[in-house]
C-alpha cells in the first residue's frame, strides 16, 4: 500500500494557506515559501517511513489466543525473576501489561506491589508468590483470554474482550483520509498500544506568526489498554507541540462472551473490524470538513486573547511529581519558537503540550496532549 500517492502533491497542497490575520496574503505566502515547503517534506516522509514500519510491525505480531479456565494455569518464576505462566505444556512469560491485568482480576486479594516484593525476597518469596496465584485461581474460578506474540502473555482479558484487527484498521484510517489530502506524520507505539496521526495539509493562521495544522489519531490497543479511539488534533507548525482536542470515535473492546474453541470466533472478528472500519470511515470524512477546522481554530484565537495569571491557573492543573517545576520553567522561557509569546492561555497549553513531549512515559505524554486542549478550550 502507498501510504501517500505522491510526496510533491502533497507538497504543492501545502501552499494552500488559510490566512487569519491582517498582513498581506501574498507576502504571508511568500514567507512560508523557503521554510514551510521544506520542513512539510521532512514531515511527511518522517511519517510515510514511521507508518510504514508500524503497519509491518502489526503484521509480524499478530496475537495468538486462547481461551482458558484459570484453575487450569499455573505459574513460576524464572530464574532473572520473571513471572510465568504455565497452561498445558506451554510456558509464556508475562509481560508488564498482562501481569497487571492477572492482579486486577483478583478482586484486591493482590496488587502488583505484593508481586514485587514477594519475587524480589531471596528463597520462599517466589515460591509463596506462585503458590498464592495458584491457590487464588483455582478457588476463584476464572475464564480469560490470554493473548501471546512469541512466547509472551500481552493480554489476560475477559472472556468478552471483543477482538479488533489492528492492522485493518490502521489501514483503513490511512485510506480514509487520504481523499482529504490528509498524509501520515506520525506513528508509533508499545508492545500493547498503537497511534498514528495524519495531517491536513493546509496551513491556518489564528493569530499572527502562529502557524498550525490539524489532523486526526487513532489509537488503539490489542491488549486492552487503551478504548479505539479517533480523535481531532492541532499542531504548532514550527515546534510540532500538539494538543488533542475532541474525541470524535471511541469504541470499548466488549462483546459476546468467546467460544472456548477460539477459531471459531475468527468470522466475528472479521465482521466487528468491517463495521468499526465503516464507522470510522463517516468519522475522518466529517473530521476535517474546513467548517470543522476553523471552528477549532476560532478556539485558539481565543486561547490567545485571553490574557492569564500563569502560577493561578498551573495550581490547578493535575501535574504529578515535579511536572509542575517543570511546567513553570518551560512556560517562562523566553523561547518564542517553542511557545507563542505573552501570558495568555494558549501559551499554557503550549508549555503543557511541550511537558508531555519531553515525557518519557507515552501514555503520559497523550494524557497532557489532551489537558493541553483542555487548558484551551477553559473545560
Amino acid at each position: 500500500m502507498r501510504l501517500v500517492k505522491n510526496i510533491k502533491d502533497a507538497r504543492n497542497t501545502f501552499g494552500a494557506v488559510v490566512h487569519h490575520s491582517n498582513r498581506d496574503a501574498q507576502e504571508a505566502i511568500a514567507e512560508l515559501n523557503v521554510r514551510a515547503r521544506d520542513r512539510f517534506d521532512s514531515i511527511i516522509k518522517d511519517g510515510q517511513l514511521q507508518a510504514t514500519s508500524m503497519l509491518t510491525k502489526l503484521q509480524d505480531e499478530i496475537p495468538e489466543d486462547r481461551v482458558v479456565d484459570t484453575t487450569g494455569v499455573d505459574f513460576s518464576v524464572s530464574p532473572e525473576g520473571r513471572l510465568m505462566v504455565n497452561v498445558g505444556n506451554n510456558q509464556f512469560g508475562l509481560h508488564a501489561n498482562a501481569r497487571s491485568q492477572l492482579v486486577g482480576r483478583l478482586g484486591g486479594m493482590m496488587t502488583n506491589t505484593n508481586v514485587d516484593k514477594m519475587i524480589l525476597q531471596e528463597g520462599w518469596g517466589p515460591e509463596l508468590l506462585t503458590h498464592n496465584l495458584r491457590t487464588i485461581y483455582q478457588n476463584t474460578r476464572d475464564r480469560v483470554l490470554l493473548r501471546s506474540v512469541k512466547g509472551e502473555i500481552r493480554g489476560w482479558l475477559s472472556d468478552s474482550y471483543r477482538r479488533l484487527d489492528t492492522h485493518d484498521l490502521m489501514a483503513a484510517f490511512i485510506e480514509a483520509a487520504q481523499p482529504t489530502g490528509a498524509v501520515p506524520i506520525m506513528a508509533n507505539g508499545t508492545d500493547t498500544w498503537f497511534q498514528i496521526r495524519m495531517i491536513s495539509p493546509k496551513i491556518w493562521e489564528p493569530v499572527p506568526g502562529d502557524l498550525c495544522l490539524f489532523g486526526l489519531s487513532l489509537r488503539t490497543s490489542d491488549y486492552g489498554c487503551a478504548n479505539v479511539e479517533v480523535s481531532l488534533f492541532c499542531m504548532r507548525f514550527w515546534c510540532t507541540n500538539y494538543a488533542m482536542a475532541e474525541s470524535m470515535l471511541k469504541q470499548v473492546h466488549l462483546g459476546g462472551k468467546l467460544p472456548d474453541n477460539i477459531a471459531w470466533s475468527e468470522a466475528t472478528m472479521r465482521l466487528d473490524t468491517k463495521t468499526m472500519v465503516s464507522a470510522m470511515r463517516d468519522v475522518v470524512t466529517a473530521g476535517l470538513l474546513p467548517e470543522k477546522l476553523e471552528a477549532q481554530m476560532l478556539t485558539i484565537r481565543r486561547a490567545y486573547e485571553e490574557e492569564i495569571k500563569p502560577k493561578t491557573e498551573m495550581s490547578h492543573l493535575p501535574l504529578i511529581g515535579k511536572e509542575k517545576l517543570r511546567l513553570a520553567e518551560l512556560y517562562n522561557t523566553p523561547d518564542v519558537e517553542l511557545l507563542p509569546p505573552g501570558n495568555s492561555r494558549w501559551r499554557l497549553a503550549q508549555a503543557v503540550s511541550l511537558l508531555g513531549q519531553k515525557s518519557t512515559n507515552r501514555d503520559r505524554e497523550l494524557e497532557l496532549e489532551g489537558l493541553a486542549w483542555k487548558i484551551a478550550t477553559k473545560k
